[in-house]
C-alpha cells in the first residue's frame, strides 16, 4: 500500500508540472526502492533475531522436558527395584533361609538344598521385574547363595567396598564383573549381617533413558562421578569407527565423557592421553552440582563439544541419591537446522531486495491476487464457507452453510499444504472415530470429503456457544453446582467413547463447548478427537511417534508424560479432573515458567485444594472428587467416566443448578455481550 500511494503521488506531480518536472521526479525517486529495501532489511534482520531467540527458548525447554521425563523414568525404575528388594528382605522365608545359609559350612554351601529354596522364594520378584538374578552375601562380601554355583563361597571385590555403609539399601551403578555388566541393588537382611542382592540388566537401565529420544542425533545417557559413561551410547558403531572403542567393545564403562579437543567425526585425531583431557562442559557442570550438593537442571543451547568433539546442545542434572549424572544432548547441526535454513533464505531474500523497484509492482499485483483469493467465496461440495472461527495444529474451522438445507455447519479443513502423511492419518482417524459416537454430548459429524484442490475436510454440528476456557475467562469461577452439571455431561460423552475403546487424550477447557440450545441451556459438547488412542486396536495404524508427549501440557496426566503411547481411559479422567479444578477456581492446577516445570508438577507435585487456591469455600465433597481424579497413580482414580458420573451425581450439599437458572444466565450473558458488541465493534463478543 505504501508503494502504491508513492506511485500515485508521483503521477499527480507529473501531470501538474509537465515533462521536465516528471524527469526530475524520476531522478529523485531513486531513493524510494532503496528506502523500501532498507526498511525490509531492518525488518528481516529483526525477524531473524526474534525467531532465533524464540527457537533457542523452545530448544532449551524441549531439552529440559526430555531430560526431566527420562530422569523420572530412570528414578521410577530404580525406586521400584529398591522397593522390591526391601519388601523381599522382610519376608520371613527369605530371612530364615539366609540365616540357615549363614550357618552352613563353606564346603557345603553350593550343594545345600537351601539354595533351591532361596531361588524359589525370590523367583517371582526376579521374573516379574526382568532381573538377571539374585544373590545372598554375608557382611564380608562372600556369596552365600547365587544362581551360579561357581560363585558360592567366593568374595566379590567389586561388591565388597559397597558393604561398608550404614545405609539400609544400596544401588550400585553398572559395574563389570569379568565380561559381564551388572547393576546391583543390595539391601540388608534383618540383623543377621547378610545382604540380599538383585542383579539388574544395564540394557533396561538404558531403555529408560531412551524414552524421550528425538531426531537423528539426540541421546540421553548416564555417567558416574569419574565421568565414565554407565549407559549405552546410541553412537556405538560410530565410536568404533572413530577408534574410541575397540571392535566388539561396548560403550558402557568404556567411554569417558571428556573433550578430545576437536571434532573426531570430521577427522580430528587427539594427541592428548584420554585421562589428561578435560571433562566436557556438561560433565564438569554436573559434577560441580554434585560438589555443591545442589539439585538442579542446567542447560546450554550455545553449543559445546561432546565426548566425540562434535558440537552439541544439552541439558543435564546430578542425582545424589544414586550418584549418577544424566544428560540429554543433540548435535548443534540438527538442533539448529531450521535456523540455518532461515538464515540461507533470508540471505537470498536480501539479495533479491536489490530488485525492489521492479518488485514493488510485482508485490502490488501479488497482494491484490492474494486478497482476491482470500475474499473469494469457497465451496466444498454442498457447503459454502464463511468466516474462519478457529485454527489449530490439525487444521482450520470455518462457519459454513449447506446449499440446500441452509443448516448452520462447522467445517474442519486440513489444507493441502499441511496434509503430510501423519496429519492426514490423524485427520481421517478423527472424523472416523467421532462418527462412531452418537452421544448427545459429543459433536455430531455430518459429512466428509476432499475439495477439488486436494484439501481434506469434514462437516460437523455447529455449536452456538463458548468453550469452557472462554466461559471461565469471561465469567470467572463457576458455582459448584454448575461445574458438576457440566462435568457430568462430559462424563456422558467420554463413557460412550471409552466403551468403544476410544481415549480422547486432549480433554481441556478449549475442547469442551457449552451452548444455549432450545429447551437445553448449558448443553455441553465434547470436541476434537484428533489425538484419540484406540485401545485393543489390533493391527490398526498408530500414528503416534514413539517418545512423543501428546496433548496439552496443563492437562496431561503423569502417565501421558512418561509414556504417551500407553495410556487408557484414566488419563482422560485425570484431564477432566483438571478441567473441573479450572471451573471452580478459575486457575489451572499447575503453572510454571517453562513447559518442563509444568510437566514436573504433574509428575511429582500434589495439587493445592481448590478452597485454598480460590480463597473461599468450595464444597468439600466436590474437592475430594476432583482430587480423586487428579491422583498421580491411575489405579487410585475413578475406574471409568461412568463411575465418576455416579459420584458427581450423588454429591449432596453442593447447591443446585436448574434449567431455569441456566436459561436466565444465558439470557443475561447474551444481552451483555450484544451490548458490548454494539458499543465496540472492534472487540468481537464470544457469542457473535
Amino acid at each position: 500500500m505504501a508503494t502504491s500511494a508513492s506511485r500515485s503521488r508521483i503521477g499527480k506531480l507529473s501531470r501538474g508540472f509537465g515533462s521536465a518536472t516528471l524527469a526530475r521526479g524520476r531522478r529523485k525517486s531513486w531513493w524510494i526502492p532503496i528506502g523500501i529495501t532498507i526498511v525490509l532489511l531492518g525488518v528481516g534482520v529483526w525477524t531473524r533475531v526474534s525467531m532465533e531467540n524464540a527457537m533457542r527458548r523452545d530448544l532449551r525447554d524441549g531439552l529440559e522436558s526430555i531430560l526431566s521425563a527420562n530422569v523420572e523414568a530412570v528414578l521410577g525404575w530404580l525406586d521400584n527395584a529398591v522397593k522390591t528388594a526391601e519388601v523381599m528382605a522382610t519376608r520371613e522365608a527369605v530371612q530364615s533361609i539366609s540365616a540357615g545359609l549363614a550357618k552352613t559350612d563353606a564346603e557345603d554351601l553350593a550343594a545345600s538344598p537351601l539354595q533351591a529354596e532361596m531361588a524359589a522364594a525370590l523367583r517371582d520378584a526376579v521374573e516379574t521385574n526382568g532381573y538377571l538374578g539374585h544373590a545372598i552375601l554375608d557382611g564380608s562380601g562372600r556369596f552365600l547363595a547365587s544362581p551360579r554355583p561357581e560363585s558360592i563361597g567366593t568374595r566379590s571385590p567389586v561388591i565388597q567396598p559397597y558393604l561398608a555403609t550404614e545405609r539400609q539399601t544400596i544401588v550400585m551403578p553398572p559395574r563389570k564383573v569379568g565380561e559381564d555388566l551388572f547393576i546391583v541393588v543390595l539391601t540388608r537382611l534383618g540383623d543377621n549381617g547378610s545382604w540380599l542382592a538383585f542383579v539388574l540388566d544395564p540394557t533396561r537401565f538404558t531403555d529408560q533413558l531412551e524414552k524421550g529420544r528425538v531426531g537423528e542425533s539426540a541421546e540421553t545417557y548416564a555417567f558416574d562421578p569419574e565421568g565414565t559413561m554407565i549407559s549405552y551410547s546410541r553412537f556405538g558403531d560410530d565410536l568404533r569407527a572413530l577408534g574410541i572403542l575397540d571392535e566388539g567393545e561396548r560403550s558402557i564403562l568404556n567411554v569417558e565423557v571428556r573433550n578430545p579437543g576437536g571434532n573426531m567425526v570430521e577427522g580430528f585425531e587427539p594427541t592428548t592421553p584420554l585421562k589428561a583431557r578435560p571433562l566436557t562442559k556438561m560433565a564438569a557442570s554436573a559434577l560441580a552440582l554434585r560438589e555443591e550438593g545442589r539439585s538442579a537442571v542446567e542447560s546450554d543451547v550455545d553449543g559445546y563439544p561432546d565426548y566425540r568433539g562434535v558440537p552439541v546442545v544439552g541439558a543435564w542434572t546430578w542425582i545424589d541419591e544414586y550418584e549418577i549424572g544424566i544428560a540429554t544432548e543433540q548435535d548443534v547441526s540438527e538442533a539448529y537446522s531450521y535456523v540455518d535454513i532461515l538464515r540461507r533464505r533470508l540471505w537470498i531474500l536480501f539479495g533479491l531486495l536489490g530488485l525492489a523497484a521492479i518488485g514493488a509492482g510485482i508485490y502490488n499485483y501479488s497482494l491484490q491476487t492474494m486478497r482476491t483469493k482470500v475474499n473469494e467465496a469457497q465451496r466444498l461440495g454442498q457447503y459454502t464457507l464463511g468466516e474462519r472461527i478457529g485454527k489449530g495444529g490439525m487444521g482450520e474451522v470455518y462457519h459454513a452453510t449447506h446449499a440446500m438445507l441452509k443448516r448452520p455447519t462447522a467445517i474442519k479443513l486440513l489444507p493441502r499444504e499441511l496434509a503430510d502423511s501423519e496429519r492426514q492419518v490423524r485427520f481421517e482417524r478423527e472424523v472416523q472415530n467421532t462418527a462412531q459416537l452418537s452421544h448427545h454430548n459429543t459433536v455430531a459429524i455430518y459429512d466428509y470429503g476432499t475439495s477439488p484442490d486436494g484439501a481434506f475436510y469434514y462437516a460437523m454440528e455447529y455449536v452456538d456457544g463458548v468453550t469452557l476456557e472462554q466461559l471461565v475467562t469471561e465469567a470467572g469461577p463457576l458455582p459448584a453446582a454448575r461445574a458438576i452439571f457440566l462435568l457430568k455431561q462430559a462424563c456422558g460423552s467420554l463413557s460412550e467413547a471409552h466403551a468403544l475403546g476410544i481415549v480422547h487424550r486432549d480433554i481441556k477447557p478449549a475442547n469442551l463447548m457449552v451452548g444455549n440450545r432450545p429447551a437445553m441451556p448449558d448443553h455441553l459438547k465434547v470436541l476434537d478427537f484428533g489425538l484419540v488412542k484406540l485401545l485393543d486396536a489390533g493391527d490398526a495404524i498408530d500414528v503416534t511417534v514413539a517418545g512423543d508427549v501428546l496433548g496439552t501440557p496443563r492437562y496431561l496426566s503423569p502417565e501421558a508424560i512418561r509414556d504417551a503411547e500407553n495410556v487408557d481411559a484414566r488419563s482422560d479422567i485425570y484431564a477432566l479432573g483438571a478441567v473441573g479444578y479450572f471451573l471452580v477456581t478459575g486457575t489451572h492446577i499447575f503453572e510454571g515458567a517453562t513447559l518442563a516445570e509444568i510437566i514436573n508438577h504433574h509428575i511429582s507435585t500434589e495439587p493445592e485444594r481448590p478452597t485454598d487456591r480460590l480463597g473461599k469455600p468450595v464444597p468439600e465433597e466436590l474437592e475430594d472428587v476432583l482430587l480423586w481424579c487428579l491422583a498421580k497413580d491411575p489405579d487410585e482414580r475413578p475406574i471409568s467416566a461412568e463411575a465418576l458420573y455416579d459420584k458427581l451425581d450423588a454429591l449432596a450439599n453442593v447447591g443446585t443448578w436448574s434449567r431455569e437458572e441456566a436459561a436466565a444466565w444465558w439470557q443475561e450473558f447474551r444481552v451483555f455481550t450484544q451490548k458490548t458488541s454494539a458499543e465496540d465493534s472492534e472487540h468481537p463478543t464470544l457469542l457473535r
